[in-house]
């Protein structure tokens, strides 16, 4: 190759290589700057509430917003939330019952789909 044949390969793909690690990093932080942005938007009437003179208001709204995301994921996980995920494991939905009854999908055996264990992998029909 010619000197400068290889003075270009080497600018393209250095360019190339520059926007593979550059191009990520800043949709990265302009999606996290619209995130930060939509999260203030949700907090706002949360924080509105708080009394003016309480300092970083906006950080104990993100606070609260996440001790609710917390609690809710708490109650998912633990008592009535955990005996509903086992229920919609092993019973058909109940909004779906005409769907059920498909033969591709419910089989006659209906749920679960095949008349097998979905879970279990591979299977025949």
């Amino acid at each position: 190759m010619s000197p400068l044949k290889n003075i270009a390969e080497f600018s393209k793909t250095t360019l190339i290589g520059g926007l593979l690690i550059v191009l990520p990093l800043y949709l990265s932080i302009l999606l996290l700057a619209k995130t930060i942005k939509g999260l203030l938007a949700l907090i706002a009437p949360v924080t509105s509430q708080l009394p003016p003179t309480m300092e970083l208001r906006q950080v104990v709204g993100i606070l609260l917003v996440l001790l609710v995301c917390f609690v809710a994921g708490l109650l998912v996980r633990t008592g009535p939330g955990s005996a509903r995920q086992e229920r919609h494991r092993t019973q058909p939905p109940r909004a779906y019952p005409r769907l059920c009854a498909h033969p591709r999908v419910g089989g006659p055996g209906g749920w679960p789909p095949g008349g097998r264990d979905v879970r279990g992998g591979a299977g025949g029909d």
